[in-house]
C-alpha cells in the first residue's frame, strides 16, 4: 500500500481535469468505514456483493483505513443495467481520490449484436453484419461522470477525482477464490498507483550487487494457462525473467546463490497469411507467403519478491522476446506442436500459389519430421531482400478492460497519437535503461513504436476437455480445419489478418471473423469482448533490447542457455526423409494477390 499522506508522491500530471468546483457538494462528515446492509437479490450484484465482501475482510485484517471499497446504493443502481454489478475500488493520494471501477458480467455472452442493414453489399454472397458493443465499449465518458457524481455525494473528497479506467470480470470467473479476489484488487490498486504517477521505477538500482538478469524460454504448450483473472490463455511458449546472484566466500552448507522472478511472458508463435505475387515467366518462383509473428498473449508483473515498476518490467519482457529471434528460437513452437492435429504445417500449402496447381503427394512428410518441418518453415516464410534472415514480427495482444490493461494502455495510446503518452514511454524507457534509451532510441511519434494494429474477438471455446483460448484458432488451425470444404472462408480470413490493407471495414471484418471461428469451432465460441494487437515497430524493439543490453544500464540481460523444449504429446520421428516439393493453392489465381511491402500504413483502432 502507498502512504497517502506523502506529500513527495504527490502526482507530477494531471490526467483529468478537476470538476468544477460549483459543482461539488460541502464535504460530508468524516467517516470511519463505509458499509451498506444492502442485499442484492440478482446474481451479478451478488458477486460484486461477494467480492466487497471478502476484500474488505481482507483489509480489515491489514488495518487498511484507506482503501475504499463501495458498492452504488439505490439512488445510482436504478439508472444501471441488472445485468451488472458494480464495485469502486479507490485510494487517496493526498487530496486526490483515484478511482477503478470492477464491472462484474452475469452473461456467458455479454456481448451485443446489432445487424447493419442498411449498407452497401460487396459481391454477391448474403452474410449478416453486425455492430457490436462489449461491456468496455459501455464504460462512456457519460457513465463515468454519473459514477463520480455520485461519489462526491457519498464520499468525502476534497481534491480531485481521477478514474483510472474500468475491469470487466466475466461470469466464469470464481470469486470463491481467495487467490483471484486478492489478485483482482491488486490490479485494481496497480491502476490507481499508475495513473497517480507514485510508482517507484524499476532499474537496475533495485538488482543486489552480485546479480544479473536471465530470461529463460520454455516451449511447452501450457493447455493449462489461465489468465490473472482465471479466463482460458494460449501460451505455447513462456519467458520468465529472474535476477539471479550469488554470494562470494560463503560455506558449503549456506546457500551461495539465489534468484527472483521479476516477470513472467506467455506467448505463442503465428504464421500470418501476407500473399505473394505470382512470377513472371523468365523469373524464378518465391514460395514465401507467410510471416513469423510472436504474440504476446500476457505479461505478468505480479510476484511478492518485486511490487513496482509495472510500467518498465512490461517493457524489459518485450526486450527479451527479441531472443526469440537468435538462430530462429520462434520455430521450436512448431516443433513443439507437432504432433497436435490442428498444427500441420502442410496446411500452409493451401495459401499459397504455386506453378500448375500441384501438391505433392509426399507434403505430409513435413508433418512428421523436424528437419524438414524446418526446411518447409524456411521456404514458404519471407526473408530480407540481402540475407538469408527471416524477418519476425512481434506482436502485443491487449484484452481491453482486463487485469493488467493499466499497465498496457499506455501502449494502446501511443498508438492511437497520443503524445502525452509518447513522453510517458520515453520517460519509462529511460528510467528502465538508466537513460541509455536516450541515446540509442528515437521515439517521438507512434509509428516510431507502432507499426500497425488490428482488432480481433476474444473468448474461448468449449471442447469435450474443457474451455480453450480463442487464440489457438490460428492460421494453422484454420488453414487445416476449412481448406478441404470452405476454400472460400480462407479468403475472408486472408482478408481480415492483414494490417494495413484491408477490404472489409471494421463491422464487416469482426462479423466474417466471428462467422469463421463460430464455423470451425462447431458453434462451440464464447464471444467475451474484443481485444487490439499492437504490432510493434521492429526498429523500437531492436533499440529497446540493445539498451537492456547496454552495459551502462546496468541490467545486461543474458539469455539462459538452457532452452526447455517439451512436446505436445506423442513421439516424433527423427529420422531423414526427402525434403517435400513445394504444392499449389487449390485456390488457384482467384486470390486478390498482395506485394511483400507490409506495415505501410498505421490503421486505427477502433473503439
Amino acid at each position: 500500500m502507498f502512504n497517502a499522506n506523502d506529500k513527495t508522491n504527490a502526482p507530477k500530471e494531471p490526467v483529468m481535469k478537476k470538476r468544477a468546483e460549483s459543482k461539488t457538494p460541502p464535504p460530508p462528515p468524516a467517516r470511519g468505514k463505509f458499509s451498506r446492509s444492502f442485499t442484492p437479490s440478482s446474481a451479478k450484484k451478488g458477486r460484486a456483493t461477494e467480492y466487497t465482501k471478502q476484500v474488505k475482510e481482507f483489509l480489515e485484517e491489514n488495518n487498511d483505513t484507506e482503501t475504499i471499497i463501495i458498492m452504488p446504493d439505490n439512488d445510482l443502481a436504478r439508472d444501471l443495467s441488472d445485468s451488472y454489478g458494480f464495485v469502486i475500488h479507490a485510494n487517496r493520494v493526498d487530496a486526490d481520490l483515484m478511482w477503478h471501477l470492477l464491472v462484474f458480467e452475469s452473461s456467458i455472452t455479454p456481448v451485443a449484436m446489432e445487424e447493419v442493414k442498411d449498407r452497401s453489399r460487396r459481391g454477391t454472397r448474403e452474410e449478416k453484419i453486425f455492430n457490436f458493443e462489449s461491456t468496455s465499449d459501455a464504460i462512456t465518458d457519460e457513465l463515468v461522470k454519473d459514477f463520480e457524481d455520485w461519489i462526491l455525494n457519498t464520499v468525502e473528497v476534497s481534491g480531485q477525482l481521477y478514474f483510472t479506467n474500468a475491469t470487466v470480470v466475466p461470469v466464469e470467473v470464481d470469486l470463491s477464490a481467495a487467490e483471484t479476489v486478492q489478485m483482482l484488487a491488486c490490479d485494481a490498486e496497480d491502476s490507481n498507483i499508475l495513473i497517480a504517477n507514485v510508482d517507484e521505477p524499476f532499474s537496475a538500482e533495485m538488482l543486489a550487487q552480485n546479480s544479473s538478469l536471465r530470461a529463460k524460454l520454455t516451449f511447452t504448450p501450457n493447455e493449462e494457462a489461465v489468465t490473472l483473472g482465471g479466463m482460458p490463455l494460449r501460451s505455447d511458449l513462456q519467458i520468465a525473467i529472474s535476477e539471479t546472484f550469488r554470494e562470494k566466500n560463503v560455506s558449503q552448507i549456506r546457500a551461495s546463490s539465489g534468484s527472483r522472478t521479476l516477470l513472467e511472458i506467455d506467448a505463442f508463435v503465428n504464421a500470418r497469411w501476407v500473399g505473394n505475387e505470382l512470377p513472371d515467366r523468365d523469373q524464378d518462383f518465391d514460395p514465401a507467403t507467410y510471416i513469423p509473428e510472436v504474440v504476446m498473449t500476457q505479461s505478468n508483473p505480479y510476484h511478492q519478491d518485486v511490487t513496482s515498476g509495472n510500467f518498465e518490467r512490461f517493457f524489459l519482457g518485450l526486450a527479451a522476446m527479441m531472443f526469440l529471434k537468435d538462430n530462429d528460437l520462434w520455430m521450436k513452437q512448431f516443433e513443439s506442436n507437432m504432433h497436435n492435429s490442428h498444427a500441420k504445417l502442410s496446411g500452409l500449402a493451401y495459401g499459397m500459389f504455386w506453378p500448375n496447381n500441384e501438391i505433392p503427394s509426399d507434403i505430409n512428410l513435413v508433418d512428421e519430421d523436424p528437419t524438414e518441418s524446418a526446411n518447409w518453415l524456411r521456404k514458404v516464410l519471407y526473408r530480407t531482400e540481402r540475407s538469408r534472415n527471416i524477418p519476425v514480427e512481434f506482436a502485443v495482444l491487449i484484452n481491453e478492460s482486463t487485469l493488467g490493461y493499466a499497465t498496457q494502455k499506455l501502449l494502446l495510446d501511443v498508438a492511437d497519437g497520443d503524445l502525452t503518452a509518447v513522453d510517458k514511454l520515453v520517460k519509462v524507457l529511460s528510467n528502465l535503461t538508466d537513460g541509455v534509451s536516450d541515446d540509442v532510441m528515437i521515439v517521438q511519434r507512434s509509428s516510431d513504436v507502432i507499426s500497425g494494429q488490428i482488432r480481433v474477438p476474444v473468448g474461448y471455446y468449449t471442447t469435450a476437455d474443457g474451455n480453450r483460448p480463442i487464440e489457438e484458432i490460428d492460421t494453422l488451425h484454420i488453414m487445416n480445419t476449412l481448406k478441404d470444404n470452405y476454400p472460400e472462408k480462407l479468403d475472408d480470413y486472408f482478408e481480415i489478418v492483414q494490417i494495413d490493407d484491408r477490404e472489409f471495414n471494421h463491422e464487416e471484418s469482426m462479423s466474417k471473423m466471428i462467422a469463421i471461428l463460430n464455423l470451425v469451432t462447431d458453434g462451440q465460441f464464447k464471444l467475451k469482448g474484443f481485444g487490439t494487437k499492437l504490432y510493434i515497430n521492429p526498429e523500437f524493439l531492436q533499440g529497446l533490447a540493445e539498451s537492456v543490453k547496454h552495459g551502462d544500464s546496468g541490467l545486461g540481460m543474458e539469455l539462459d542457455s538452457n532452452v526447455e523444449l517439451s512436446n505436445r504429446g506423442g513421439r516424433r520421428n527423427t529420422g531423414r526423409r526427402t525434403t517435400a516439393g513445394l504444392s499449389t493453392s487449390p485456390l488457384g489465381n482467384q486470390r486478390r494477390r498482395h506485394s511483400s511491402n507490409r506495415n505501410v500504413g498505421l490503421s486505427s483502432r477502433y473503439r
